[in-house]
């Protein structure tokens, strides 16, 4: 998992309690309202500004709001922090709705142990004091009170769960490495229907209902970028990107071709090209990786008739 992850995943663990993470939010009742929020704030000179805080918990019973800041350093965090001390309880429920009235607005910043003085100095730099969740060591200690949790310092599990493992700033390499064995599926199932990009996102983050509406367009216009490039590229001619519409979010694919409608004696060397183009678009950088594609390619889960060793020299399906 990418070290930017761990502080986010951390914190939704102790809110879901999944794998093996103490429940603390949730016990204090806390639920996770919205991921990667986008909050209209201004300055108290009346300067415009936007907050962003990857994670937003709510607490019906205590009326309490927390706006959530992952960082999994400490530079560029200053401005950051002092913007999300602008937010205002109004603000919040205008931007990410409730449904139950917050009438308590509270900031954490999420981070790792090692980076404590670094977030400090940040905090200063802001002129905010926020409590902060530091993880590290096998703990997780949040450092001073919120308003319905007091401050706890726990055995955690080694890592958190890769609950979400990429984002709208991850490259298109890495995006293309979970696309294009969705893409391959398609193509072997002879998928005929237009397949939403929203329902192959959620395929990938789990979370994706909980994204707030901002949060959701950065994640549809960085795919629809990777597929435009997969569809021009090395999968041109398999699959076409189609634009929103009916009420969708992300747009639609529609897969143009597959090996399954070929005549019987090409059916094999098609789910060859499918799998050397698939295989083309992830980059094929790392073995682990490329095992993503293999469940996709058994011939004889397939169906087909004719099969080839493609482990020979000379195979076809050499790279």
């Amino acid at each position: 998992m990418d070290q930017r992850f761990v502080p986010i995943n951390a914190l939704l663990a102790m809110v879901t309690g999944e794998a093996g993470w103490p429940p603390v939010f949730k016990g204090a009742g806390y639920h996770v309202q919205a991921i990667e929020a986008k909050i209209s704030t201004s300055t108290p000179a009346g300067d415009g500004r936007t907050s962003r805080p990857d994670a937003v918990l709510a607490n019906p019973d205590a009326a309490s709001v927390i706006l959530g800041e992952a960082k999994s350093g400490s530079s560029g965090v200053a401005r950051q922090l002092e913007t999300m001390s602008f937010v205002t309880v109004a603000q919040a429920r205008t931007h990410v709705g409730f449904s139950f009235v917050p009438t308590r607005l509270e900031s954490l910043v999420i981070g790792l142990d090692g980076h404590e003085p670094g977030l400090r100095s940040r905090m200063a730099e802001a002129g905010v004091d926020f409590p902060l969740l530091l993880l590290g060591g096998r703990r997780a200690r949040l450092t001073s009170a919120l308003h319905a949790l007091e401050p706890f310092d726990l055995e955690v599990p080694a890592h958190p769960p890769r609950i979400i493992c990429i984002d709208a700033q991850s490259s298109e390499d890495e995006w293309r490495r979970y696309l294009a064995p969705q893409i391959a599926a398609l193509m072997a199932q002879d998928a005929r229907s237009p397949v939403g990009v929203d329902s192959m996102i959620q395929q990938i983050i789990a979370w994706w209902p909980t994204y707030s509406a901002a949060g959701k367009r950065d994640l549809c216009h960085k795919v629809q970028q990777v597929l435009r490039g997969m569809q021009e590229g090395a999968m041109a001619g398999d699959f076409a990107l189609e634009e929103p519409h009916g009420g969708s979010t992300c747009g639609f694919i529609r897969i143009l071709r597959t090996p399954a409608t070929n005549d019987p004696h090409g059916v094999t060397q098609g789910w060859q090209r499918v799998r050397r183009n698939a295989r083309g678009a992830m980059g094929r950088r790392e073995r682990a990786e490329q095992s993503m594609m293999d469940p996709l390619f058994r011939f004889e889960e397939l169906g087909l008739a004719a099969e080839v060793d493609t482990d020979r020299p000379g195979s076809e399906d050499e790279s």
